[in-house]
C-alpha cells in the first residue's frame, strides 16, 4: 500500500471492504455473472494485483 502511494488514502480495512464488493457466481467451468466495481478494479491496478485482468477475456 504505501509503494502504491495509497496508505495516505485508505487503511488495509478499507481496501479489503471495498475488494469485498466484487463478486464472481461460477457453474462449473462457466462464469455465470460478475461486477467488480471500477473503484475496485482502479485499486486493483494501483496495488499490482491485476486479480480481474483474467475475467474480461
Amino acid at each position: 500500500m504505501r509503494d502504491a502511494g495509497l496508505l495516505s488514502k485508505y487503511s488495509a480495512r478499507h481496501i479489503l471492504d471495498e475488494f469485498s464488493k466484487a463478486y464472481l457466481v461460477k457453474s462449473g467451468d462457466q462464469v455465470l455473472e460478475y461486477e467488480v466495481p471500477k473503484k475496485v478494479r482502479d485499486l486493483d491496478i494501483k496495488l499490482g494485483f491485476y486479480l480481474f485482468t483474467k475475467l474480461r477475456s
